[in-house]
């Protein structure tokens, strides 16, 4: 499943229910410019999207 306006934490929880969920949203992260992309992809990309948990703050 695709996601897109995950806004804040009780979304990205409520979506848990559907299990490998591809999502954007200012909850996930903050635009960018486009200079900070790749070390972004690099640090995310350190552990495989199943064992990536949703920010809870």
């Amino acid at each position: 499943m695709v996601a897109e306006g995950i806004e804040d934490e009780a979304t990205a929880l409520d979506l848990l229910v559907f299990g490998d969920v591809i999502g954007q949203g200012h909850h996930l992260g903050r635009p960018m410019p486009a200079d900070q992309i790749d070390e972004r992809l690099r640090r995310d990309a350190v552990k495989p999207a199943r064992q990536r948990r949703v920010r809870v703050t």
